[in-house]
């Protein structure tokens, strides 16, 4: 989904996509948080983008 400037997030139990987010165009980095709360993704458009997973279901809340 990189082109389409989107992150597909997948249950790793159940294998199935929890939400599809709009984040910044062809991300190539995405990291967790220390504590496992937020992923943090790096698109190559330099926007970076902050997932909260502890939303039902989880959201975008903060970019740069």
């Amino acid at each position: 989904m990189r082109d389409s400037s989107q992150v597909a997030l997948i249950d790793g139990d159940t294998k199935e996509i929890v939400t599809i987010l709009k984040t910044g165009y062809a991300v190539h980095i995405s990291r967790t948080s220390a504590s496992s709360r937020y992923v943090y993704t790096i698109g190559r458009d330099a926007k970076v983008a902050m997932i909260d997973l502890w939303m039902d279901p989880p959201e975008l809340v903060a970019e740069i």
